[in-house]
């Protein structure tokens, strides 16, 4: 996230990477997510939602050995109803 406080595609990506690394590293068995960037961010709520999922499909088809579960905490209907939009589609 930049000085404007807004973030892109990159960050989101490489946000959503890293800390799934991370908890593989730590032999983590499920983590928890927000919708990256959608905030102060005003990163657009289906584009983040495409991208965290494209983030972890890749990360699960290259990894994975700990993480069985991963959960969206999603803090609106509207964040909600976009993730699961995007999820049927996946």
């Amino acid at each position: 996230m930049g000085q404007d406080l807004r973030t892109d595609a990159k960050n989101i990506g490489l946000a959503t990477w890293n800390t799934l690394a991370l908890a593989e590293k730590l032999k983590m068995g499920s983590i928890a997510f927000p919708a990256l960037g959608t905030g102060v961010g005003a990163f657009p709520i289906p584009a983040s939602a495409q991208l965290m999922f494209a983030m972890i499909k890749k990360f699960d088809e290259a990894v994975p050995q700990y993480i069985k579960r991963v959960v969206f905490v999603l803090y609106s209907g509207r964040a909600y109803e976009e993730f699961e939009k995007v999820f049927r589609t996946v």
